[in-house]
């Protein structure tokens, strides 16, 4: 690999046309943006020698040459390891330049509208478009991994906490002591949620969505079963359940017992603590569909346009947790190849979850 200065923008032009490569280079050697350093090749073979050796910051590639077309270059040195690189195509042809931005160059110039100065500024855009790709990776990257490594950190401690003030739980006997356990309980269960939402984050950021792990269920059952749960947790609050057909399907049980507790706990933190909350499910024929209503004052209209995305708490209620909860439904949603919708109007707001009973391979 071949030294460069800090300031140097490594450029490999390449076309089969040695007048064209002239023209190309001359038009960047004038610009002033940029100091530009430039190598030239007439082939697909020569560029990616060429690539090796000098790590090119920019790739001007013309897209009719003889063995090697400019997008089957681009594919080419992708593949070894040049797609931080910025991509500029030459064309003569009118009729597809719209395709290249598609193939993920960064633009494209069409030969016979060539000019000193938009070329220049073609290169230039370009070259800051890469640059900012490469940063916003390497930012979403770092999250990624922070977020990953606080969350397993905090996972086996927390876990310890709780199982410990469960057993000093069962051996005291003092009222007031009692009362600073279960509160102790109550605040490392739901520090013990937000990890877990965290770990859910970097998967579905790490994986490109919601790993799952299906197996043949009755979702029917599950949804019963886990509703039974939060009716044993919140013995104050009323929770209705109907669940009518088969819902046998496949299906990742631990995905959707989060999908059926994130959302009745949401019904129950933003409803009318004097109205029930109420678990609807119906298994039709290659579908089972979930609704979880409660009453109390709507979601803006506002808020609703950003309900599923991370980091959004909903309403003016909301004071604890991260606002991860209905992002990760949303998420599990979309790997099981199913549908979430809110409605929300005057006292009442409905989550509809519809999911395949058998989920389509694209």
């Amino acid at each position: 690999m071949s030294s460069r200065e800090d300031d140097e923008v490594v450029v490999l032009v390449v076309d089969d046309s040695a007048d064209d490569r002239r023209v190309v280079i001359r038009y960047l050697r004038r610009g002033e943006d940029h100091r530009y350093r430039v190598f030239e090749a007439s082939s697909g073979k020569e560029a990616l020698a060429l690539a090796e050796e000098h790590t090119p910051d920019v790739f001007i590639l013309d897209n009719h040459m003889g063995a090697m077309s400019g997008v089957e270059l681009l594919e080419a040195l992708r593949e070894h390891g040049h797609g931080e690189a910025a991509f500029v195509i030459l064309t003569g042809s009118t009729r597809d330049p719209e395709v290249f931005l598609e193939l993920g160059t960064d633009d494209y110039v069409n030969k016979d509208e060539l000019s000193e100065r938009y070329f220049q500024r073609v290169v230039s855009n370009a070259l800051i478009k890469a640059r900012l790709r490469v940063q916003l990776a390497q930012r979403a990257a770092f999250e990624e991994r922070l977020i990953s490594i606080v969350a397993h950190d905090l996972r086996s401690p927390l876990q310890a906490l709780i199982v410990g003030s469960e057993l000093l739980q069962q051996e005291v006997g003092s009222p007031q002591l009692d009362r600073y356990l279960t509160t102790l309980k109550r605040s490392t269960k739901r520090m013990h949620r937000i990890v877990e939402q965290l770990l859910d984050l970097a998967r579905v950021r790490q994986a490109g969505g919601f790993p799952l792990v299906l197996e043949t269920l009755d979702l029917c059952e599950l949804v019963q079963e886990n509703v039974d749960e939060l009716v044993e947790a919140n013995p104050d609050r009323k929770i209705e359940v109907v669940c009518e057909g088969d819902g046998t399907g496949s299906f990742d049980s631990g995905a959707v017992a989060q999908i059926v507790t994130n959302l009745v706990s949401n019904a129950l933190r933003h409803g009318d603590p004097e109205c029930p909350v109420s678990v609807w499910g119906k298994a039709d024929e290659g579908k089972v569909v979930l609704e979880i209503v409660n009453y109390g004052e709507p979601i803006p209209p506002a808020q609703r346009e950003q309900l599923f995305r991370p980091f959004v708490r909903v309403g003016s209620k909301e004071r604890e947790g991260l606002g991860l909860g209905l992002y990760i439904v949303g998420a599990i949603v979309k790997a099981h190849h199913g549908t979430v919708e809110v409605e929300s109007s005057d006292n009442r707001t409905t989550f509809t979850v519809v999911l395949p009973k058998c989920r389509r391979e694209s």
